[in-house]
């Protein structure tokens, strides 16, 4: 969101880890600059007309490689094996999206069923 109350809309490169979404970009990215001074965020996932995850909170940005997100860059390393190479000194900015509400839709409600089963 802007200084002037504008919402910001990009696409990200999404992780769903531990039912948060999760999601990273440039540490001097306008995204994350503007995370910084005022965090309120909301995001979406889609899966064509058939799925779909929106949530309203705030970002609380993490960093990926402290002790205590272990198990995340550890599911970072799954999804990206090559990770560490392509930041071999200081990870990027990630963040998390802590939620005030969330929303789900399913057009078959067996999909939705099926996701919480495995959370």
């Amino acid at each position: 969101m802007t200084a002037a109350c504008e919402p910001c809309v990009g696409p990200v490169d999404g992780l769903f880890y531990r039912a948060r979404f999760h999601f990273g970009s440039g540490q001097e990215s306008m995204r994350f600059r503007h995370l910084r001074r005022r965090s309120q965020v909301s995001a979406c996932h889609t899966v064509g007309e058939t799925f779909a995850v929106i949530v309203h909170g705030h970002a609380v940005e993490i960093d990926a490689r402290a002790p205590e997100h272990r198990g995340f860059l550890d599911y970072v390393h799954a999804v990206y094996p090559h990770w560490d190479e392509w930041y071999p000194a200081d990870a990027p900015p990630y963040a998390f999206i802590a939620p005030e509400r969330v929303y789900a839709y399913a057009f078959e409600p067996a999909v939705v069923e099926g996701l919480v089963a495995g959370i």
